[in-house]
């Protein structure tokens, strides 16, 4: 009994394949995704990633060969600059495609104008009665 603990245990797992880091991004309860488009909803944004985005996530993370740990590295990556400007107020929602996931196009930032104007009024009629 006293020997278990003290023997190395070696365990061969197999690479996770890219549909299983897919599944690893979108269903469990807690996945990425879903964390993500939590915080984009703290500040009314809507996160919208195609399913062809979620198939390059995937096959980018395949690609590195880190497993599961490479999908938090490049959604992190993907998302820093529209997390920045997501708390602007006229922004509603960013959309990542694939064509983002690769690097050719940033994730679109889809603003509504209506609300930017709105903000100012307000932020107008507070400075003026200061």
């Amino acid at each position: 009994p006293e020997f278990v603990g003290r023997f190395p245990v070696v365990v061969a797992a197999a690479r996770l394949d890219v549909d299983q880091l897919a599944s690893v991004l979108t269903q469990p309860k807690n996945a990425l995704l879903h964390q993500y488009k939590y915080l984009f909803h703290l500040s009314n944004v809507d996160l919208v990633v195609t399913d062809d985005a979620v198939r390059q996530i995937a096959q980018r993370a395949h690609d590195r060969g880190t497993g599961a740990r490479a999908l938090r590295s490049i959604l992190e990556t993907l998302l820093l600059e529209p997390m920045f400007v997501a708390p602007d107020p006229d922004v509603v929602s960013v959309l990542v495609d694939a064509d983002a996931v690769n690097g050719r196009t940033k994730p679109t930032i889809i603003r509504d104008p209506s609300k930017k104007l709105a903000d100012d009024h307000d932020a107008q009629e507070l400075a003026v009665s200061f």
